[in-house]
């Protein structure tokens, strides 16, 4: 006999014993209960029945019910017991409130995301859509009819499914790697919630780097000339030559993806712009001081924050903190529109606004 017969019993499982035209279900208790036997000798073997707890055996089926029945080898397997959830009793408390028709009180963005994950987990679609949506706008200074109802996500919270394009004027269309894609500006990206209802999309993200690019722009009309011999001038700008500022996104890596799937799910390309629209309207705001479009061009009182590079180009680069954008397709590719910006322009202004931790909520780690 093996030793592993005479020493090891595995503590649960089934084995199943054909016997001529019979099966018998054995538990892994009661094949060991008279060890060691000739089945215990196959099943801790190397054997293929060991592997898969299956035993063929050319003998009289109603001798061995005999044997079974008298040993008592045969098992009967227990009913099932009821299957235990791992999920936390108090977030499914507050599940259960919602479902009786009561509101939850949401605590923090911590327990909104955990109340998030069980809610998808227990494929409650009403309760993800509500705890997915941060904010309900009225723009009433919006143009566009269809952007006066606006809906404020975070960015990794957008569900792929309700977004859509607003109506696209131009019938012309290009075609991108199977994708369909409208060759001129289409206009924002729309949400539609369950119940139908439509709004313009915006996104707030949080935590990555914003750069202003300047670069000056030389025309005839702002160049002149100066003489540096007998035949050889010199054009030198002009000090009133034009500024042009372009912003660009330093996206972090998740939100580039998110930002990718959002553009395939609506058949744009996946090669988003990072260049963003500025308008005047957008409320920009660096070391906690309101600063307009036009004092963000100002290279002049912004010198102390600009930086040069090795080629001569000024930039200025920002670590916002919040941000909402609102997302449209132009030709073809996402790109962003800037509303809303806090930023800082040094670690130091970052560290004067951190704020300390109330005395209440200190705790030992």
């Amino acid at each position: 006999m093996s030793d592993l017969s005479r020493n090891f019993t595995p503590s649960t499982g089934y084995y199943t014993l054909v016997v001529g035209d019979k099966t018998f279900k054995l538990s892994t208790r009661a094949l060991y209960s008279d060890a060691p036997n000739h089945f215990t000798h196959v099943f801790s073997s190397s054997l293929e029945e060991a592997m898969t707890k299956t035993m063929y055996i050319e003998r009289d089926p109603v001798i061995f019910s005999d044997i079974v029945t008298a040993a008592p080898l045969i098992a009967t397997p227990p009913a099932l017991p009821p299957p235990i959830l791992d999920r936390d009793p108090e977030l499914f408390a507050d599940i259960l409130r919602y479902l009786q028709g009561y509101d939850i009180k949401i605590k923090d963005e911590v327990h909104r995301q955990n109340l998030l994950k069980d809610s998808r987990f227990y494929h409650l679609k009403g309760l993800t859509e509500k705890l997915l949506a941060s904010t309900l706008t009225v723009n009433g200074f919006a143009k566009d009819e269809g952007a006066r109802n606006e809906i404020l996500f975070q960015l990794r919270d957008i569900r792929l499914s309700s977004i859509f394009l607003s109506e696209n004027k131009n019938d012309e269309m290009l075609m991108d790697k199977g994708n369909v894609i409208p060759a001129e500006k289409i206009g924002h990206v729309m949400y539609k919630n369950k119940e139908g209802a439509v709004h313009a999309l915006l996104v707030e993200v949080h935590n990555l780097h914003l750069i202003c690019h300047y670069t000056t722009l030389q025309s005839p009309l702002t160049a002149s000339t100066t003489p540096t011999g007998p035949t050889t001038p010199r054009i030198t700008a002009n000090r009133m030559s034009p500024i042009r500022l372009e912003v660009e996104l330093a996206l972090s890596e998740q939100d580039t993806k998110k930002l990718r799937d959002i553009a395939k799910s609506i058949k744009a390309s996946e090669d988003i712009v990072t260049a963003i629209q500025t308008p005047d309207a957008c409320a920009f705001e660096i070391d906690g001081i309101k600063v307009s479009l036009d004092a963000l061009n100002n290279v002049d009182k912004l010198s102390h924050l600009i930086k040069v590079d090795d080629r001569g180009s000024r930039h200025l680069t920002l670590f916002v903190t919040k941000s909402i954008l609102k997302l449209l397709v132009n030709n073809g590719k996402v790109e962003m529109e800037l509303l809303k910006c806090e930023s800082f322009s040094s670690e130091r202004g970052f560290n004067g606004r951190r704020e300390f931790l109330p005395s209440n909520k200190r705790v030992c780690l």
